[in-house]
């Protein structure tokens, strides 16, 4: 924050300009806003939407889903049941698979029609992956820190420019240790207070016992990973930073274009999961496991990203000292994001 007061002050310092925007010159008429992003799968959401010109902003904003409108949505021409389930969504059912051509065309009263097409891309095969340790210096904190990480490997197509996005979901346990031996039967907390506090023997049998768990999807630490663009000192220093919308990391095949590549992610080791129930915080804490998701975006949903990860980024932006740039859609007529995708996921590996 000290950084970007300072870039703050030295513009000031430096610029004296004056910049006059004429809302005039902003298109004010209503359009249709589609969402929609189909995979391999039995159904699909679609969400449908009226734009809010600025100028009824204040007016409308409560009034903007569109429950009544006509949609033709076709698989590989081949059209699809379509409910509406209320607050400007509705669901599609039909079986959906890699390759397919979607498209839609929709309408609504006082409105012109909108319409988009996308394809399912291939899945991309990726590998078992392994975990291990490690500690990283960083930078803000002027410290040291344990990650969990967890390393994954995939060969990207040649023929193509391929467009990617990698997640990292978490399985967090409750659970204890049961130590039996000739002796007696006792349970602890955790293997580190078996190793740490009682004298081991051979003839003990030491079990993990899982009760519970959730999931999640973690927040990686991308210094590790060039695919990931981690910020450089002077990106930092002007204040853009280098956050991913939804823990959904992307990436193209720029670099990598028909290679092997391993991806390296790190994961704070000493993240804590908590619930909250009637009687407090249930902490799963016993153990986790991690599971590499990739998945093959396509162009449109990879720009449509890319552009909310720029305007999240952009600090500069947020303080009006330089353009925030609008997302990306590719919804004809309207607005949206008509984007497909598909997962590979791994096996899970414990911790």
């Amino acid at each position: 924050m000290e950084k970007i007061i300072y870039f703050i002050i030295l513009l000031f310092t430096l610029v004296s300009c004056k910049d006059e925007i004429s809302l005039d010159s902003i298109n004010n008429s209503d359009k249709i806003v589609v969402y929609c992003f189909p995979t391999e799968s039995d159904t699909t959401y679609m969400q449908i939407a009226r734009s809010v010109p600025i100028k009824s902003y204040s007016n409308i904003i409560d009034k903007t889903a569109i429950d009544n409108a006509e949609i033709n949505y076709t698989v590989n021409g081949k059209t699809s049941r379509i409910e509406s389930i209320g607050k400007g969504f509705y669901k599609i059912t039909g079986l959906q698979k890699k390759g397919d051509d979607i498209a839609f065309y929709v309408k609504t009263d006082g409105l012109p029609p909108v319409s988009a097409i996308t394809t399912i891309p291939e899945s991309v095969n990726i590998c078992k992956p392994t975990e291990k340790g490690i500690t990283l210096y960083d930078q803000d904190s002027e410290s040291t820190q344990k990650f969990d990480q967890v390393t994954a490997t995939f060969t990207d197509n040649s023929n193509t420019h391929d467009y990617y996005a990698v997640r990292v979901m978490v399985k967090n346990y409750t659970g204890y240790v049961k130590v039996s031996n000739k002796n007696e039967i006792y349970y602890l907390p955790n293997l580190a207070t078996y190793k740490q506090y009682d004298h081991t023997d051979q003839s003990d049998t030491v079990s993990l016992v899982y009760n519970d768990s959730v999931y999640s999807v973690a927040e990686i630490n991308t210094s590790s990973e060039e695919l990931l663009s981690p910020t450089s000192e002077m990106d930092d220093g002007f204040g853009f930073s280098n956050n991913f919308y939804q823990n959904m990391y992307i990436f193209d095949d720029s670099s990598i274009n028909g290679k092997t590549y391993t991806l390296h992610l790190n994961i704070p080791s000493n993240a804590s999961y908590g619930v909250s129930t009637s009687t407090g915080y249930k902490y799963y804490d016993f153990d986790k496991a991690y599971q590499v998701q990739l998945m093959h975006l396509t162009p449109q949903y990879y720009h449509f990203l890319k552009s909310l990860n720029e305007i999240r980024n952009n600090d500069m932006a947020q303080y009006g000292l330089s353009q925030i740039s609008p997302t990306v859609s590719n919804v004809s007529s309207g607005l949206g994001l008509f984007g497909a995708w598909i997962t590979t996921q791994t096996t899970w590996v414990k911790k």
